[in-house]
């Protein structure tokens, strides 16, 4: 629910890698993605308001993959709106070690 949407908004609606490597690009497609992207992080920001995790009380794969398709949208300036506090703090909880580092 986020790091697809947010590969094929950067490949589709983005210069992406290039126009060398972007040949086939479908940047309404790649629009409709970017949105499918912002559900997803209101989506993960009302899951957060009621644990601390994805999936229940531990750090699991499910905040590893979110994690790094933030990572991903950042790359693609996709922001994370000021409103979605529960996921905005929870990426500043796992920028703090141990959990990623």
């Amino acid at each position: 629910m986020m790091l697809n949407p947010v590969a094929t908004y950067f490949h589709h609606a983005t210069d992406g890698l290039g126009t060398e490597l972007e040949t086939n690009q479908n940047k309404e497609w790649g629009q409709k993605q970017k949105d499918k992207a912002m559900f997803g992080l209101t989506y993960f920001d009302t899951i957060l308001g009621e644990t601390d995790f994805l999936a229940g009380d531990t750090f699991s794969v499910a905040d590893i993959t979110l994690h790094a398709g933030l990572v991903f949208a950042g790359f693609a300036q996709i922001d994370i709106p000021e409103k979605l506090t529960n996921l905005k703090a929870w990426q500043a909880r796992l920028a703090t070690p141990p959990s990623i580092h």
